[in-house]
């Protein structure tokens, strides 16, 4: 089966027409699998056209959110491929653009009974309206964190996200309006002497979704509970695997409700905070990267190795789009042998998606 990886060629440090590392990486993983990988990147929608003419793949998986049209204007790559009735790995366009938004995110989850943290938001609606800056004048319940309403990888997350005044609030939301249109001032759960903050990483749909938690620890403690982008970049966190019983079925089943609501499909990562004596639903990335020593620790504890996750994300996709009608080329023998065969199973069973 041909599979076509596509990544965004604005990415720093990748060399256009040699494949990065960590793409190499996937593609001789999913070569055990009798999966044939190829790597393109891809900025425009009209280079996105001419690989998919070039290439004919059976399934797509794009680590890219967007490409630019002609007019330079966003275009998602799911929701292209889609158009052109183009089988692929991941969640559809609203499900991306859903949980890309934390606050439409955390707006559905609360209005579904999963707790997370009270916020508002401040935006930037243009010819200089700033809407919920009256809340910023308000607000005292200290400390907040605040962060770009939008995007992942805690981009925009700083040391001095975490706020303690009328006056420190005030300085960041303007400061951050200058980068981003919208931003979340979130209450800090660092407030409590407990915290403790863990991922859940999901490979799989509907009711046969396997989830897989573990536990996010610094190597070096710090003052301020609070994972910064340079934090990720420079690796100064590391998933461990969870010893207590309770919080590993209780982080289970907050993030089985979670991403059903999402609406999340083959694969994704739940950020989770435990804090005052309860878990909160912080944020999902919909199109997490892989491969990633966070999501290769999740998939260590429940028994995957680093070559079988990625095969296993490849599976659940496959397995999905012949379910819906999507590709009609065969799963590969492969993937039975290098994916355990209870996994396997539960992967390709043929279930419908289920909403909660």
């Amino acid at each position: 089966m041909k599979v076509l990886i596509l990544s965004d060629p604005g990415t720093a440090g990748f060399e256009i027409g040699r494949t990065p590392t960590k793409f190499m990486t996937m593609i001789k993983a999913i070569e055990q699998g009798g999966l044939e990988g190829t790597h393109y990147f891809v900025g425009t929608t009209e280079e996105l056209k001419a690989v998919l003419k070039k290439e004919h793949p059976d399934i797509i998986f794009s680590a890219a959110y967007y490409t630019l049209d002609e007019a330079g204007k966003r275009r998602n790559i799911h929701g292209l491929l889609e158009a052109e009735g183009l089988p692929y790995i991941g969640s559809d366009e609203t499900t991306l653009e859903l949980v890309l938004s934390k606050a439409a995110l955390k707006d559905k989850w609360m209005g579904t009974g999963i707790s997370t943290p009270d916020y508002f938001v401040v935006s930037d609606k243009g010819m200089g309206f700033v809407e919920g800056l009256d809340k910023v004048e308000v607000e005292h319940d200290f400390p907040y964190i605040v962060k770009p309403s939008k995007g992942g990888n805690s981009r925009g997350i700083l040391e001095d996200s975490i706020v303690f005044s009328s006056s420190s609030l005030k300085k960041l939301v303007h400061d951050l309006l200058a980068s981003y249109n919208e931003i979340l001032v979130e209450q800090y759960l660092g407030r409590y002497e407990d915290i403790r903050e863990f991922t859940v990483a999901m490979i799989g749909n509907g009711d046969q979704m396997i989830l897989m938690p573990c536990e996010i620890v610094f190597k070096v403690p710090k003052a301020l509970r609070v994972i910064t982008t340079s934090d990720k970049d420079e690796h100064r966190t590391r998933a461990i695997s969870i010893d207590d019983h309770g919080l590993y079925e209780e982080s289970c089943e907050l993030a089985n409700k979670a991403f059903h609501i999402a609406e999340v499909r083959d694969y994704s990562r739940l950020d989770v905070i435990y804090a005052g004596g309860k878990f909160y639903a912080i944020e999902i990335n919909g199109q997490p990267m892989v491969p990633d020593k966070w999501f290769e620790a999740c998939a260590r504890g429940v028994g995957l190795d680093k070559e079988q996750y990625m095969n296993a994300i490849f599976l659940a996709g496959i397995s999905r789009n012949r379910r819906e009608g999507n590709l009609k080329k065969c799963i590969p023998s492969a993937l039975k042998r290098v994916i355990p065969i209870e996994m396997y199973e539960r992967l390709v069973i043929d279930t419908r998606l289920t909403k909660i």
